[in-house]
């Protein structure tokens, strides 16, 4: 739905209840309760700055870090021009992503790939824990 919304240009409405999904793929969250607005905001403003307990309770209390590390990409914290050894990270990749692969490879830094697949720089396990 990402691809074809960049493609196509049209703003897409999306109403769910799988918190993951909806914080993986909007630009604007808006939580709602008893058909009433509560907060509108970017995913990572609804994390780190709820209105109220309602969305508090709602988004979750439990693992609030890897939730923001999932709304922020690799690009975000990209060190431009340095280099990593192994196999590239997309810079479009979220942060959580780049965590995984990196307890994966027991590494502390990744290369950076940009869009054209082209050496865009490297993250370091350092730059996931910096707001």
């Amino acid at each position: 739905m990402q691809n074809l919304q960049r493609n196509v240009g049209i703003t897409f409405l999306l109403v769910t209840h799988d918190q993951e999904e909806a914080l993986s793929m909007s630009d604007r969250v808006c939580i709602m309760k008893e058909g009433r607005l509560v907060q509108v905001g970017t995913p990572r403003e609804v994390l780190s700055s709820p209105a109220n307990d309602f969305v508090r309770d709602f988004v979750g209390r439990k693992d609030l870090g890897l939730r923001l590390l999932a709304v922020e990409t690799v690009a975000s914290r990209l060190r431009a021009g340095e280099t990593a050894p192994g196999a590239p990270i997309a810079a479009a990749a979220s942060l959580r992503e780049a965590l995984s692969e990196m307890i994966a490879r027991g590494a502390d830094r990744l290369a950076v790939a940009g869009p054209d697949g082209r050496p865009a720089g490297a993250v370091h396990l350092a730059d996931l824990t910096r707001r």
